[in-house]
C-alpha cells in the first residue's frame, strides 16, 4: 500500500496540508530572478561585433570576386567609388552576410538556452494576437511616414538636418535593386531573420533574465536604433524596435517578430520599387498609413491587456524578485 507522501500515490508529501476539495491547487513558487552579470552585456556585444564582422567580410569577398574597376586617380575619388559600389551591390553582400548570421546565431542561441529557460521565446501565437501585432506594425509604418515629413520640414530650416537627410537618401537608394525578387529575399526575409535572432533572440534573451519586461522593451529598442548608425533612420527604427520588442515579450514568439520585420521592410523598401513614381498611388498609401497610426496604438493596448491577463492567470511574473 502506498504511504501518504509517496510519489506513486499522487498524495502530497508529509507535513503539507492538502487543499480543500474543489479548491485550485497552489501555484509552485516562482524561481528567483538571476542577477545581472558580465554576460548580460558581453554576450549581446559579441554577437553584434560578429554581425559587423560578417558584413565586412561579405563586402571584401564580394569585392574580391567581382573585381570592379574604379575610375579616378585620387584616394578620395576611389573611396567614393568604392562606397557607391557597395551601395549598388548591397543585395549581394548583405544577403550573404545575413544567411551566415542566421546559421551562426541559431547555433549560438541553441547553446545559450542553458542560461535561461526558456532563453528564446518560440511560442505559437493565436491568430488574433498575430493579426493585432500586424496592425501595430502597420501603425508603426504610419509613424515612420509622419516622422519623415517632420524631418523634411526641419531640413528646410537647418543645414545639419538637411545634410543628415541627404545621407539618409543615399542609404535608402542603396536598398533598391533591379531584381525585385532578390531584393525581397534579402531585405524582407534574410535581413529580418538575422536581426530578429540578434536583437530579440540574443539581446532580449539576456535582458529578460535580469530585468523587467518594460526595461527589456525600451533598452532593446534603443540598442536596435543606435546599431543602425544613421541619425535620421534611427528615429523611426527606435519606434519599430519598441513594437517588435513589445510583440516579442508579450506574445513570446520570435517567428512572429520576424514576420512583422519582413512586412515593415517590404513596405519601406520593396513597395517603392513596385509602385514607382505613381503619385496618385502614393497619396492613397500615405493616407492609409496616417489612418493606421491610431489603429496601431490601439492594437498595442490590446496586446498589453492580453499580456496582463495572461500574467494574472500565471500568478504573476516569471521571476520572483529577491
Amino acid at each position: 500500500m502506498a504511504q501518504y507522501g509517496d510519489s506513486s500515490s499522487g498524495l502530497p508529501p508529509s507535513g503539507v496540508t492538502p487543499p480543500p476539495y474543489g479548491a485550485a491547487p497552489a501555484l509552485p513558487p516562482a524561481r528567483p530572478r538571476p542577477r545581472f552579470d558580465a554576460g548580460t552585456i558581453l554576450i549581446p556585444l559579441l554577437f553584434m561585433l560578429l554581425h559587423i564582422g560578417l558584413q565586412t567580410t561579405a563586402q571584401m569577398v564580394s569585392l574580391a570576386l567581382l573585381r570592379p574597376e574604379f575610375d579616378g586617380s585620387s584616394a578620395e575619388s576611389i573611396e567614393q567609388s568604392l562606397l557607391q559600389w557597395f551601395n549598388q551591390n548591397s543585395t549581394i553582400w548583405l544577403g550573404a552576410a545575413s544567411a551566415a548570421a542566421i546559421a551562426l546565431y541559431s547555433l549560438g542561441l541553441y547553446i545559450l538556452r542553458r542560461r535561461g529557460q526558456p532563453y528564446v521565446l518560440l511560442e505559437r501565437p493565436r491568430v488574433g494576437e498575430a493579426l493585432v501585432s500586424v496592425g501595430a506594425m502597420l501603425g508603426c509604418m504610419g509613424f515612420a511616414t509622419l516622422y519623415m515629413i517632420l524631418v523634411s520640414l526641419l531640413a528646410e530650416h537647418s543645414d545639419f538636418v538637411a545634410g543628415q537627410l541627404e545621407r539618409y537618401a543615399e542609404l535608402a537608394g542603396s536598398l533598391t535593386n533591379e531584381h525585385l525578387g532578390a531584393q525581397i529575399l534579402v531585405f524582407c526575409v534574410l535581413v529580418p531573420a538575422a536581426e530578429e535572432l540578434l536583437f530579440r533572440g540574443v539581446l532580449c534573451g539576456e535582458l529578460l533574465r535580469v530585468a523587467s519586461e518594460p526595461v527589456v522593451i525600451w533598452v532593446s529598442a534603443l540598442v536596435f536604433a543606435v546599431f543602425h548608425l544613421n541619425l535620421i533612420q534611427s528615429g523611426y527604427v527606435f519606434a519599430a524596435g519598441l513594437v517588435l520588442g513589445a510583440v516579442y515579450v508579450w506574445t513570446r514568439s520570435l517567428p512572429l517578430t520576424i514576420l512583422l520585420h519582413g512586412i515593415y521592410n517590404f513596405i519601406g523598401s520593396s513597395l517603392h520599387q513596385i509602385v514607382g513614381e505613381n503619385a496618385r498611388a502614393w497619396s492613397i498609401i500615405h493616407a492609409l498609413q496616417m489612418v493606421l497610426v491610431p489603429v496601431g496604438l490601439f492594437c498595442l493596448v490590446l496586446l498589453w491587456l492580453r499580456q496582463r491577463d495572461r500574467q494574472a492567470d500565471r500568478g504573476g511574473q516569471k521571476w520572483q524578485e529577491t
